[in-house]
């Protein structure tokens, strides 16, 4: 490899000798091995007290310009760097760490300094204790939650459901107990650029430089004067248990689409829609046992995900 030039006096003769300087890869490796160590420091800090994902991705948190997954990355990347420069530190010091190793084992003999046993014991006990969550170590964690705690969210400004930012329009639709159409009017009436029901909360919130947050508050203005379609039960379910409770789940795979409609409260053409959201084609007369076996899911469970969306839990 091409190295650099320094100028050497030689005193006994007056004359300037030049002396190549090749490449030091045992220089280079230990300064990435510092490097990486500095940046994973920095990295763990700041995932150590960021927010939890829910909120961060919602609000669209970052801090120097970078969002909670651009410092996971960061971290992810620099720890592998650290080990792969810490083998090659090794493989570069080979020989005087062996000389060293031969050298303590001819004079100390084979037994392990007291040091190194504490050291091996230390690190179990820091292994088991964080396993078993027993102080101080579950205080650390404590203060991991306390942290992230801080960042939490008025009720007001909490997702409405879970990864709501990656949640179609339709399926917001679905949740709200509005039509899809009513949601993308509300948006276009509130100045956002829309792509129609099947855009994406996250999408529309970076095509319009707001938070998904952002995007939902506008959404909730404009659907303040329209009435929700279905019974009240329906705008208050949550979960797959709710829509059981309700429904119960007995003898729902010999109901067609417009009986079940009828059931929920809903126009047949709009649970329709909910579940073309899904990419599910339900004529009104197809019954919900073919539909669930045809799309590998319990009837119950393919109602839940018209309703409340494909992670209705």
């Amino acid at each position: 490899m091409r190295g650099w030039c320094r100028s050497v006096p030689i005193a006994s003769s007056g004359v300037t000798a030049v002396v190549r300087q090749g490449f030091s890869y045992r220089g280079f490796t230990s300064l990435l091995v510092l490097a990486n160590f500095v940046v994973m420091s920095v990295t763990g800090i700041v995932l150590y007290v960021v927010p939890s994902g829910r909120v961060a991705n919602w609000l669209d948190w970052t801090f120097l310009s970078l969002a909670k997954d651009d410092w996971a990355a960061i971290h992810i990347s620099s720890s592998l760097i650290f080990v792969v420069a810490g083998v090659l530190h090794l493989v570069n010091n080979w020989k005087p760490f062996v000389h060293h190793v031969r050298e303590r084992m001819a004079r100390h003999s084979v037994r392990p300094k007291k040091e190194a046993v504490a050291a091996f014991v230390g690190m179990v006990l820091i292994v088991a204790g964080t396993i078993a969550d027993l102080p101080p170590f579950s205080y650390l964690m404590q203060l991991n939650e306390a942290a992230k705690g801080m960042w939490s969210l008025q009720v007001s400004e909490e997702p409405p459901f879970s990864r709501a930012e990656e949640a179609t329009l339709a399926l917001v639709a679905a949740r709200t107990g509005r039509s899809p159409e009513a949601v993308v009017a509300a948006l276009g009436e509130a100045g956002l650029t829309v792509q129609g029901p099947n855009d994406v909360i996250r999408a529309i919130a970076d095509r319009n430089d707001l938070s998904p947050a952002g995007v939902y508050a506008r959404l909730q203005q404009g659907l303040a004067s329209t009435e929700p379609s279905g019974p009240a039960w329906l705008q208050e379910a949550r979960t797959v248990d709710d829509i059981k409770l309700h429904l119960g789940d007995s003898g729902l795979g010999r109901k067609t689409v417009g009986q079940i409609a009828q059931e929920l409260g809903l126009a047949p053409a709009d649970l329709q829609a909910r579940f073309a959201a899904l990419g599910i084609h339900a004529a009104q007369d197809a019954r919900l046992r073919e539909l669930a076996e045809v799309n590998g899911m319990g009837t119950t469970d393919l109602i839940a995900a018209a309703l409340l969306g494909p992670n209705a839990r």
